[in-house]
């Protein structure tokens, strides 16, 4: 069963993305694919996930139950979407921050 971390951690690690509004599978291995296919249930994967949308729907972020995504809860995990992409923009950030720091704590010791 998919968890919620795990979701998480596949939109933060950008395996999982948002395309055109579309949930999108950021893989290059048919390995990867398949693995993908069993964590969301799918049926099939053509890098577009759109049956991915269920597991937004299963935690609450959409209501597919009565047919086209709830406009509102959708905006909600977009907005969770983009507050995990900012999140993932600052890290990298500060990594290169950290490593040109040590290139010039590096330079300065020769």
């Amino acid at each position: 069963m998919l968890s919620w971390t795990q979701f998480k951690e596949d939109l933060y690690n950008g395996i999982l993305l948002v395309r055109n509004g579309l949930l999108t599978a950021a893989v290059s291995s048919s390995q990867e694919v398949d693995r993908l296919k069993h964590r969301y249930r799918l049926q099939s994967v053509e890098r577009q996930l759109v049956e991915a949308y269920r597991a937004l729907g299963k935690y609450g972020l959409i209501n597919l139950q009565n047919g086209p995504p709830d406009i509102l809860k959708e905006k909600e995990g977009l907005h969770l979407i983009q507050e995990v992409d900012a999140k993932r923009a600052e890290r990298e950030k500060l990594i290169a921050e950290r490593d040109a720091f040590d290139r010039e704590a590096n330079g300065n010791q020769k």
